[in-house]
């Protein structure tokens, strides 16, 4: 696996070193995969062009071999940065937890993430490997907004019951069944 490369994109006020980004970077690094846990631009007062800019400048090439992991906001911020690409770019996967594409009321300031007119078709040319994971208790993003993403992206949804935001506060440090799905991808 040692021509792997996976981008990993938090979320909405969280950093590369919370939740469980650390973890598995360490288990994907210990079986030779190259691991990149990118720090989005000012995560507590995000900006979309700014998070998609800054994808830009750090993802140098997509092929077969990248793979790309978001959580949360960071979701939303790859299929964008992802819709930017030439038609004919092919990817290895795609894992999206606790993600949406429509507006979420509480959270206001993420409206600009939100694009209604993203091109699902063009994203999901580019790779058979998508995967969404879900929990029916996350109390951020609404269970049916990560379902409704899955059936938007033709991917595989995954339902962790008690999985929450899958973020540290709630305990969520270890993701192993986002390692495993990654596995089964590569």
């Amino acid at each position: 696996m040692k021509d792997i490369i996976v981008y990993i994109v938090h979320g909405y006020t969280s950093s590369s070193d919370a939740e469980w980004f650390p973890w598995l970077k360490s288990k994907l690094s210990r079986i030779g995969v190259n691991v990149i846990v990118l720090d989005m631009p000012n995560s507590n007062a995000p900006i979309a062009s700014e998070w998609i800019g800054h994808l830009s400048k750090n993802v140098k090439a997509i092929d077969e071999n990248t793979y790309f992991i978001g959580h949360s906001l960071g979701c939303i911020t790859l299929l964008r940065f992802l819709e930017t690409q030439h038609d004919n770019t092919k990817m290895g996967g795609i894992i999206l937890a606790s993600g949406f594409v429509r507006k979420i009321p509480k959270y206001p300031n993420l409206d600009q993430f939100i694009k209604s007119d993203l091109d699902i078709k063009k994203m999901t040319k580019m790779t058979p490997n998508r995967c969404v994971f879900s929990a029916p208790n996350d109390n951020y993003v609404p269970y049916e907004y990560s379902c409704e993403l899955a059936k938007f992206l033709e991917a595989k949804l995954i339902t962790i019951e008690n999985g929450g935001h899958f973020i540290g506060q709630e305990g969520f440090i270890q993701f192993p069944q986002l390692f495993e799905e990654f596995r089964r991808m590569a």
